[in-house]
């Protein structure tokens, strides 16, 4: 048996890898704790489903409710300087297309999860562009579970 914040997580990243979602740009998700990755492996995009807080709830008389926020984080290293504007305004828009998928969407491997907000903060790091030259985006999903 998993911890419910664990399977909220893979249920999520279960659905961005859905071969029938929309996404413009091609990527595999993978669900990490962390999402730290060397500058090399950002060569490719990467799209990391990370469990981030959990908080309880009182809950309604069904019983008990917590609310699991998941982080999507979309990272990618920029290429040549002249390009980087095109090659950040395409990874935002897949970052867009990752929220509109999710937003409101029930999660097929986690019964009982339904998304109540989502945020989207930083819209791109400016450390990580400043110090990295990478793209990096958060959508935090907040998901309440009822049980």
């Amino acid at each position: 048996m998993s911890a419910v914040l664990v399977n909220v997580a893979e249920a999520v990243k279960a659905e961005l890898n859905n071969p029938s979602a929309p996404f413009s740009q091609a990527f595999v998700a993978e669900r990490v704790w962390v999402a730290a990755f060397k500058l090399e492996e950002l060569r490719e995009l990467k799209v990391a489903v990370a469990p981030r807080t959990s908080e309880y709830g009182a809950g309604t008389r069904a019983g008990p409710s917590r609310d699991i926020t998941i982080d999507v984080c979309v990272m990618k290293r920029l290429g040549d300087r002249d390009a980087e504007m095109a090659d950040a305004d395409g990874l935002m828009e897949l970052v867009e297309e990752i929220a509109a998928y999710l937003d409101g969407r029930p999660l097929s491997q986690a019964e009982g999860a339904r998304q109540v907000r989502m945020e989207h903060r930083p819209v791109v790091s400016d450390e990580h562009w400043r110090e990295y030259r990478q793209f990096t985006s958060l959508l935090a999903v907040v998901y309440r579970v009822e049980s």
